[in-house]
């Protein structure tokens, strides 16, 4: 049972709003059933998938039965100012030729970000100036206005270079906004749903947040993911089930609806990664419960009304997977270890010790494994029982590079981090990337289920 903690004053519960206007078509096929859907409406449909999946069945299968339908091959892999440039210069071209009113993109996270913020700057002149200007990692930009402007007219636009494998900006005049259809191939980002997306900014990430940027529809169709390793699949899992409970820890006041919501999708999460774990080859079956359960943490009320920064370990991690250069997953199971020992010490700007010893008893159950009580320990055993690799420790110098970037980006000041010194961040990073337990030996202890769900 979660309460006040002795001497807290009880908070007042704040007013929130939430709204997901996106509609999800799920299952084999969906992506055919939705492009025939806008064929059959007279509308034009472009197609811009990443090089890496462009021989999937989703795509040749589209191909076959649409023989002319516009495509192009993009290589999305850190992509930058410059290819979402390029990329909202091709989406008003096809638009002002005729050749586009519906644009699906079929790929990974990163594919379908730079569509979504190739969008944005084709609807807002404004965008690619603020994701330029300023050092916040985490950029909130205003919903854009209801007509598109011309690219030729962005702020500063004609310094970018246009990308390689894109066409150049062109004289055309700006076209109606196109209907964004999302394909994702991979799981685990939620992309095709949320209203987030990442781009490269002086050789950083930055993550940008505008509710424009959530599509008409998302497409999830196993044939899209047919091609994914089973290793990607379970560090996909993972991330959603990271995505899940960063906010509910680190949100101070329980919300019954949300905390309930939440705990049934970490307890459907493990089982899920367990049982991909375990398997040879994940079935279609698999693969599509794993996209659904991604994209419905961004798409129900689990996060509703929490703290926009709880999820205080995902930036350090965003930092540590840049500098060392390992994955998301990799670099966020240490330090979100470490997060939960400041929580599991009281100290609450990292979050709430009751919310964590709840939410990790919720994982435990759903566990095929003996993960012990210690939230951080084993949360790294559960990783490695998935094959998740551990996260090499930095060097000193590498550590103090880490730790001013995440202070630059995230603290000294800025929400996400606000009231942690860049002292507190080095030493948080030392102790998480440092901290390697003995997971040859599970721990057999079993949690107390009793009060399990009881988050208010």
């Amino acid at each position: 049972m979660i309460t006040s903690a002795p001497g807290d004053a009880a908070p007042a519960a704040p007013g929130w709003q939430w709204s997901c206007p996106t509609r999800v078509v799920a299952g084999p096929g969906a992506l055919m059933r939705v492009v025939d859907e806008q064929c059959q409406a007279g509308r034009a449909v472009g197609l811009v998938v990443d090089v890496g999946v462009a021989a999937c069945p989703a795509v040749t299968g589209l191909l076959r039965e649409h023989p002319g339908i516009s495509m192009i091959a993009v290589e999305p892999r850190r992509s930058g100012l410059a290819e979402v440039a390029a990329m909202a210069a091709w989406l008003r071209d096809e638009a002002a030729a005729g050749r586009l009113d519906t644009v699906a993109a079929v790929g990974g996270g990163s594919l379908l970000d730079l569509v979504k913020l190739g969008w944005l700057a084709l609807a807002d002149g404004t965008a690619l100036t603020r994701l330029r200007t300023g050092r916040a990692g985490v950029v909130a930009l205003p919903f854009p206005p209801g007509s598109p402007s011309s690219l030729s007219s962005l702020p500063a636009l004609s310094s970018l270079p246009a990308a390689s494998s894109l066409p150049a900006l062109s004289s055309l005049p700006a076209a109606p906004l196109p209907l964004r259809v999302l394909v994702p191939t991979t799981v685990g980002t939620g992309s095709e749903i949320s209203a987030v997306a990442c781009v490269d900014v002086q050789d950083r990430h930055r993550l940008a947040i505008c509710a424009g940027m959530r599509a008409e529809i998302a497409v999830l169709d196993p044939e899209a993911t047919s091609g994914l390793p089973r290793p990607m699949l379970v560090e996909g899992v993972l991330e959603a089930l990271m995505r899940l409970m960063g906010p509910l820890v680190g949100s101070q006041l329980p919300r019954s609806v949300g905390d309930a919501a939440g705990l049934a999708l970490v307890t459907e999460l493990v089982r899920l990664g367990d049982q991909l774990a375990a398997a040879a080859e994940p079935t279609a079956a698999q693969r599509l419960a794993a996209a659904e359960l991604s994209a419905y943490t961004h798409a129900s009320w689990a996060l509703c009304g929490r703290d926009p920064f709880g999820g205080r370990a995902w930036y350090l991690a965003n930092e540590v997977s840049s500098v060392l250069g390992v994955s998301k997953m990799v670099a966020t199971v240490p330090t979100a270890a470490g997060v939960w020992a400041r929580v599991a010490s009281g100290d609450r700007r990292f979050g709430h010790p009751e919310r964590l010893a709840v939410v990790w008893d919720a994982v435990r159950a759903a566990s095929s494994a003996a993960l012990g009580d210690d939230a951080g320990d084993g949360l790294r055993r559960l990783a490695a029982g998935w094959g998740v690799s551990p996260c090499p420790t930095p060097s000193a110098p590498v550590l103090d590079v880490i730790a001013r970037q995440v202070t630059n980006a995230f603290g000294g000041g800025l929400p996400p981090l606000a009231g942690i010194s860049g002292a507190e961040i080095r030493e948080l990073l030392r102790q998480s990337l440092r901290h390697q337990p003995d997971l040859s030996q599970p721990d057999r202890s079993q949690p107390d289920r009793s009060q399990q769900g009881a988050m208010v």
